[in-house]
């Protein structure tokens, strides 16, 4: 995805907004930003003074990665508001819970933990679908992507795992993927498809 007139005019939106509301934005001029010791392709946070929205601008699709940080900026921004949504900051403890289950310890009802934070990205993915309508860009590829992604968490919650490479990383697996989002209900589902791929990628390593 090439930057057009557009895309440049909505970035540009996206670093004024950030302003607004006092983050801080790294575009990073490599294929990785390090976020709490992981190497990831982008994040935004609120654990840092100030917040950071970050991207590694090394990696063809940075734009589309830039886009959906920044709607993770506008969850965290609405909690802000006295009639903004909770899911940022229900997600933000679930993630701590969810990281202490992958380094062994037990966690009761981590099955709920999952769920709470595989939501916050399923809202943040239709968010940035709306964004990439506005803009007139095709979002079956992405749409493909995002549930690359999202059927990752029904996976984690099998086998108590997460990604060292991005599963939208791998072609054939985006190949198989819906080009369309599927229901709350569908995504705690974990399809034998994909649990076989993903099981095949885990004995290659």
């Amino acid at each position: 995805m090439n930057s057009t007139e557009y895309d440049t005019k909505y970035l540009f939106f996206i670093f004024q907004r950030a302003i607004s509301l006092g983050v801080k934005v790294i575009l990073s001029p490599t294929e990785k930003v390090l976020y709490e010791n992981i190497l990831c392709s982008g994040y935004f946070t609120d654990k840092t003074d100030p917040p950071t929205l970050a991207v590694a601008t090394k990696r063809p699709d940075w734009i589309l990665i830039f886009l959906h940080e920044s709607q993770h900026m506008e969850q965290w921004s609405e909690k802000l508001s006295p009639k903004g949504i909770e899911l940022w900051n229900r997600s933000k403890i679930a993630w701590d819970f969810i990281t202490e289950w992958l380094d062994g310890k037990e966690i009761d009802d981590i099955s709920d933990h999952i769920d709470i934070a595989q939501h916050l990205e399923i809202d943040c993915e239709k968010r940035t679908v709306k964004i990439l309508n506005q803009m007139k860009i095709p979002i079956l590829r992405y749409i493909q992507n995002c549930n690359s992604y999202l059927l990752y968490y029904p996976y984690m919650k099998a086998y108590r795992k997460w990604y060292s490479k991005p599963p939208y990383d791998f072609k054939e697996l985006v190949d198989m993927m819906p080009e369309h989002f599927l229901s709350l209900r569908q995504y705690k589902q974990l399809p034998r498809y994909y649990e076989k791929f993903i099981l095949s990628i885990e004995k290659e390593k």
